[in-house]
């Protein structure tokens, strides 16, 4: 059989900095997968959940 081709659907959000007003962040969804370019992410107590702008992107969207 031939493969099913899948749209992959990848989702950007900007979050600006509080300590540096001007500086942002993206948070990237793809394949229910979030990731986020701020260094908060590893600093967090929970990774699986990760930091404050990944939570509130899997918050909008619905996501666990």
């Amino acid at each position: 059989p031939k493969p099913k081709k899948v749209s992959v659907e990848k989702q950007e959000f900007q979050f600006e900095s509080k300590s540096d007003p001007g500086h942002f962040y993206k948070v990237t969804v793809k394949d229910n997968k979030v990731d986020c370019t701020c260094s908060g992410k590893w600093r967090a107590k929970d990774r699986q959940k990760g930091c404050t702008h990944m939570q509130q992107v899997r918050k909008q969207l619905g996501l666990k």
